[in-house]
């Protein structure tokens, strides 16, 4: 029997980034950019190098999980008053196509403006297509580039009403 995404019991909490789940999560998200880019490229560069950055009140991560198992992560951290930086977004390649990234821009869009967030940036790599899809769909547009972050080539803002 197949399930829509509607009907998958998926839970997105907000967890400390140095849990066992977000950890699951930012070494997978490692790991995929690391395969994706077919380059040499030290996957522990994109790690969180303080995992209180996106701990309240800095920021906040959130960790999508099925089952208890941990499928999904989506991170914030705030950058002055009115923006907000979106990272670690990841999905499980065994979860994508059940809505999850939709789900996690959706609450992390949620949880900017409880905290009175005026826009979102992010940045992304071009062998990420997946992500940029969802991304401009969800209303981002590109912008020029505010980091000069490797491995990122594409930059992103919205503008949250």
């Amino acid at each position: 029997m197949e399930m829509n995404s509607s009907e998958v019991p998926v839970k997105i909490a907000i967890e400390d980034p140095s849990s066992a789940n977000a950890r699951v999560c930012l070494e997978q998200f490692a790991l995929e950019i690391s395969r994706r880019l077919k380059s040499e490229f030290d996957p522990s560069t994109i790690l969180l190098a303080d995992p209180r950055e996106l701990k309240a009140p800095k920021g906040v991560f959130l960790v999508a999980s099925l089952y208890g198992n941990a499928i999904g992560s989506a991170a914030l951290a705030f950058n002055g008053k009115s923006g907000a930086i979106l990272q670690r977004m990841w999905v499980n390649p065994s979860a994508r196509g059940l809505g999850i990234g939709r789900r996690l821009i959706d609450e992390i869009e949620k949880k900017a403006r409880e905290n009175g967030v005026k826009s979102i940036r992010l940045e992304t790599n071009s062998v990420l297509h997946e992500a940029i899809v969802l991304y401009r769909r969800y209303g981002y547009v590109e912008i020029d580039a505010f980091t000069d972050d490797s491995p990122a080539d594409h930059w992103f803002e919205k503008h949250l009403v």
